[in-house]
């Protein structure tokens, strides 16, 4: 049976069932076990702590990285714009300097990153981790290349992730735990009822999801 993707949480998973990229915030201390997959990146809220940017270049060093995140941009908290942006755009410099995909930390600015996706010719995969916004929001991401992940939001009711989530096709979302306790099978057995899938389907999908953003 196909592993259990989880492409962004901030727990350690032990179960062979499941496949996961273990967030890594620069600043933070490392697992005493070493995790098989993992993303890297200075949070935006840290974006005016100098003693947090300067690691950024520590992303060079980190084992098993599969991709560059949480990184982004954030209305409600952390510092100005400018200062997230910057940081921001360093981050995807770097992806694209060494072929990685980056996970997105957004609330709020989603027009200034859809503006910069669009302006630039970047070639390397942005993903929205932990989405929560309405179908036409997705709908602007989707079309210019930005692909979304989905957590525990689907467990609410008359959440916006929900509905945004019917309107995708298959290859363009994945799955998250997030900081959530919730076992990523469950948000699995959760996405594969409200998109009318078997768990098999969307085991396979995931899986080539997987290969062709974090491993082609």
């Amino acid at each position: 049976m196909l592993s259990y993707i989880d492409i962004h949480s901030h727990h350690l998973h032990n179960s062979p069932e499941v496949l996961s990229i273990l967030n890594l915030r620069a600043g933070e201390e490392l697992p005493a076990t070493e995790p098989l997959h993992v993303s890297y990146a200075v949070h935006p809220w840290d974006a005016d702590k100098p003693e947090k940017t300067k690691l950024l270049d520590d992303i060079f060093r980190i084992k098993n990285l599969l991709a560059i995140g949480e990184c982004g941009m954030d209305k409600l908290r952390g510092p100005n714009l400018e200062l997230q942006k910057n940081l921001f755009i360093k981050h995807v410099a770097i992806s694209e300097q060494i072929h990685k995909p980056v996970i997105i930390h957004c609330v709020g600015y989603f027009n200034e990153l859809i503006a910069l996706r669009k302006k630039n010719s970047y070639s390397q995969q942005w993903i929205i981790h932990g989405f929560r916004g309405h179908p036409q929001l997705a709908r602007q991401l989707i079309d210019c290349g930005i692909l979304l992940s989905f957590g525990e939001a689907l467990f609410r009711a008359n959440s916006k992730a929900i509905q945004a989530l019917q309107t995708l096709q298959a290859e363009q979302w994945f799955l998250e735990t997030d900081e959530s306790k919730l076992p990523i099978k469950l948000i699995y057995q959760r996405a594969a009822e409200i998109c009318q899938l078997s768990i098999e389907e969307l085991l396979e999908q995931q899986h080539k999801n997987f290969i062709s953003t974090f491993i082609a």
